[in-house]
């Protein structure tokens, strides 16, 4: 069976002092048994801030967020923080993103020998 993340209608949420209405969609799927509570997602650099997931339900993938790129084109790491089992958590998801790249993004959360493994894709279209 094959697994689709569902999008989820969002308000813009802007990301720095400019608008831009190429916003970049990122899909969270959770691969795993557990349920990732107080999750927040945030860029570094020039207006970076966390927003808000919520909780990030085991073995679900129709999470998604959609951001808006920095006002500067600049690179920055893209982090994931989280509550699992009361200890929270933060991980580098990917490093050096530009998010003026408007392809969207998929995070896969995966689970190997009890430890979470984080990946970033970015979603191709054929033209």
């Amino acid at each position: 069976m094959k697994r689709e993340a569902q999008k989820i209608p969002v308000p813009i949420l802007i990301w720095g002092t400019g608008l831009s209405m190429d916003n970049t969609i990122i899909y969270i799927k959770n691969y795993t048994s557990n349920n990732l509570e107080e999750a927040t997602i945030e860029r570094t650099g020039i207006g970076g801030h966390p927003i808000k997931l919520g909780t990030i339900n085991a073995m679900s993938n129709n999470t998604s967020e959609e951001v808006c790129p920095p006002p500067v084109m600049e690179k920055s790491d893209l982090i994931f923080n989280y509550v699992l089992n009361g200890t929270n958590y933060s991980s580098v998801i990917q490093g050096n993103i530009t998010l003026t790249d408007i392809r969207p993004l998929v995070i896969d959360i995966t689970e190997e020998n009890e430890q979470l493994i984080f990946s970033a894709t970015r979603i191709t279209h054929d033209d």
